[in-house]
């Protein structure tokens, strides 16, 4: 990312945070990141496997990090590792994770365009 453009999310980041509050800004960043799964939907996948190769090439093309997939069958849930997160300065909770919700709602909008990656026994 340029200089320009880091101070510029920076800023606006803080000032976000500053007049809209957490709960404002996670909520926006949540709807950010479903627009963002629209705008690059993955293809069709059969498996949760195929679901994780198609994020992962996705993200390389952003270049926004890795998402590892992990099923808990004791739990019927299945998470999401995401690593080499963009960050920005030392805003966020932990630090530089501002755009955390933005992955929530990436990965929910990938999810949701290809419910057949799922099977019906696990909650995300």
């Amino acid at each position: 990312m340029s200089a320009d453009f880091s101070l510029f999310l920076h800023s606006l980041a803080t000032e976000f945070d500053a007049q809209a509050g957490v709960k404002a800004r996670d909520h926006l960043l949540r709807a950010v990141g479903l627009r963002m799964a629209t705008r690059v939907p993955l293809p069709a996948c059969r498996t949760l496997e195929d679901f994780e190769f198609e994020c992962n090439a996705t993200l390389a093309l952003l270049k926004w990090g890795t998402v590892t997939t992990k099923v808990s069958e004791r739990h019927r849930r299945i998470t999401f590792d995401i690593r080499n997160v963009p960050t920005i300065g030392a805003v966020g909770d932990p630090a530089g994770l501002w755009i955390a919700c933005c992955f929530a709602g990436l990965i929910e909008g990938w999810l949701t365009q290809i419910e057949e990656c799922v099977s019906e026994k696990y909650t995300v």
